[in-house]
């Protein structure tokens, strides 16, 4: 993972969002854990780098916390 962003919404409608450059986590770790069941966290704009050395987007995902 060369970089992503995670997004979270929390059930009152109040975004947070972190942009991270590599596969570094704690900064995700602390957004989530900071969030509420019923919370949105998003995960976008994800680059990675394949074999070869090829650079790419994939395509991001969400989930609800319970």
């Amino acid at each position: 993972i060369l970089s992503y962003k995670i997004g979270a919404r929390n059930p009152s409608g109040i975004y947070q969002e972190v942009v991270i450059d590599g596969p570094r986590w704690s900064a995700a770790a602390n957004l989530i854990s900071a969030q509420a069941p019923g919370s949105v966290v998003y995960f976008d704009n994800i680059k990675v780098k394949g074999p070869g050395g090829k650079s790419r987007n994939i395509d991001g995902t969400y989930f609800s916390l319970k």
